[in-house]
């Protein structure tokens, strides 16, 4: 079964240079879905049409994105953001490790 909405959330991965490279469809509205631009890879989940940015916990919740978006376009804004800005982090070295008194 096709993710519901995916081809909306390629199109914005799209124009911000991120192809579609991989999905993985499973039952009810559920699977991942992989975008790269060549450098930097990012990878979503839906399970049962609920959104997610599929990293790690020290990555998103600095960014208040540890959580679900049930909302398809509050889920591609988030996502547009979050892949920006580990875009910039990569190009400029900076750390999503959280250190006491913030982050490095």
């Amino acid at each position: 079964m096709k993710l519901i909405d995916l081809d909306i959330v390629e199109a914005a991965m799209s124009e911000i240079g991120f192809d579609l490279v991989k999905t993985e469809e499973g039952p009810m509205d559920s699977g991942l879905a992989e975008f790269s631009d060549g450098k930097i890879n990012i990878t979503i989940c839906k399970e049962r049409s609920i959104w997610e940015i599929w990293t790690s916990k020290q990555e998103l919740v600095p960014l208040g994105l540890w959580r679900g978006f049930p909302d398809t376009v509050q889920f591609i804004e988030a996502l547009i953001s979050y892949t920006k800005m580990k875009r910039n982090a990569e190009q400029t070295g900076w750390s999503w490790q959280e250190k006491p008194g913030g982050l490095r």
